[in-house]
């Protein structure tokens, strides 16, 4: 028995290497929101409130999870001028040492966001499932090539990330793969 049920795929030399023919590369800006969140409300006049704010620290560093936030007042969203983002928006931190640690997460809830995170929202019918910029985004390594000192991801950079784009159905069947990869290993 062989394996004559695969068709052949044919590949094509790309900058991330070869991929196959009806795969394109293309730069994460051009297919999603890439920004930031805004101040850290300071001084706990405005803690307490009902609106959750997400910070680098609450960002596991394991399992891709967001497992905590803080609880801001109206008043502290109004005067950082503050965005709230939607559920399913993909984080990771962008300034300070913890751009080393390659954290990746989802929002499980709407939320507004420090300015030490990066945020990334899929913009375009290509890349209809946030699922797939995120498997994507857990395997980049954006620090690799920071010096020591104070490490900045600037969003124009970010925005430049090359990234594999395969056919609608491909990244939903990528994305689903990775996804039960991942809850295995939580289970486990």
């Amino acid at each position: 028995m062989g394996f004559e049920f695969f068709e052949e795929t044919r590949l094509r030399d790309t900058e991330l290497g070869p991929l196959p023919e009806d795969w394109r590369v293309v730069r994460l800006g051009e297919v999603a929101e890439v920004s930031s969140g805004g101040s850290a409300p300071q001084g706990s006049v405005y803690y307490g409130g009902k609106n959750k704010f997400v910070r680098v620290s609450h960002i596991e560093n394991t399992n891709f999870r967001i497992y905590s936030y803080d609880l801001i007042t109206d008043e502290a969203v109004k005067l950082h001028n503050l965005k709230l983002f939607p559920k399913g928006t993909i984080v990771f931190p962008k300034s300070g040492a913890s751009v080393y640690l390659e954290k990746r997460a989802r929002l499980p809830f709407d939320a507004y966001l420090v300015s030490h995170l990066c945020a990334v929202n899929s913009l375009d019918e290509r890349v209809a499932i946030q699922d797939y910029l995120f498997y994507v985004l857990v395997g980049a390594k954006l620090a690799a090539k920071k010096e020591s000192g104070y490490p900045t991801l600037n969003l124009s950079e970010v925005r430049q990330f090359p990234l594999p784009l395969p056919p609608l159905e491909e990244q939903k069947a990528i994305a689903e793969v990775l996804r039960r990869v991942q809850e295995s290993i939580e289970k486990t």
